[in-house]
C-alpha cells in the first residue's frame, strides 16, 4: 500500500496513472503467433491471475507456448499485484531467481 497508493484531496488514489497503463497495452504485441514460432532468444516467465478476465480473452496456450516451464498462477483477477503486492513481490523474486538459472537475484 506504501508504494501504491499517493495523497489525494479526497483521501488517496493509485500512483500508477492511467495514461501509463494505457501506454504499455498500446505496446503490446498482437502478433504473438510469429513471436513464439522460433525459439525465444532469452528465457520468458509469467504470473497470471487465476480469474483474471483479460488472460481468458488473451488464451493460456500461447502464453504457455511462449514461457513453457516458467508460467506461474496465483489467486486472484488482473490486479493481482495490488490484490496480493507481498505474495506478488515473492513470485516475482523467485521468477527472476528461476529465469537466471537458480542464480541469487538482486534486490
Amino acid at each position: 500500500m506504501e508504494h501504491g497508493l499517493a495523497p489525494h484531496p479526497d483521501g488517496v488514489t493509485l500512483r500508477f496513472r492511467r495514461d501509463v497503463e494505457s501506454a504499455i497495452y498500446q505496446t503490446l504485441p498482437h502478433h504473438m503467433g510469429a513471436v513464439i514460432r522460433a525459439p525465444f532468444p532469452v528465457p520468458v516467465g509469467f504470473i497470471a491471475g487465476t480469474v483474471s478476465e483479460e488472460m481468458r480473452r488473451a488464451g493460456l496456450a500461447p502464453t504457455r507456448k511462449l514461457v513453457g516451464e516458467h508460467l506461474v498462477m496465483i489467486e486472484g483477477g488482473h490486479l493481482y499485484p495490488l490484490e496480493k503486492p507481498a505474495e506478488t513481490a515473492g513470485l516475482v523474486h523467485a521468477m527472476i531467481t528461476r529465469l537466471l538459472g537458480g542464480a541469487k537475484a538482486n534486490g
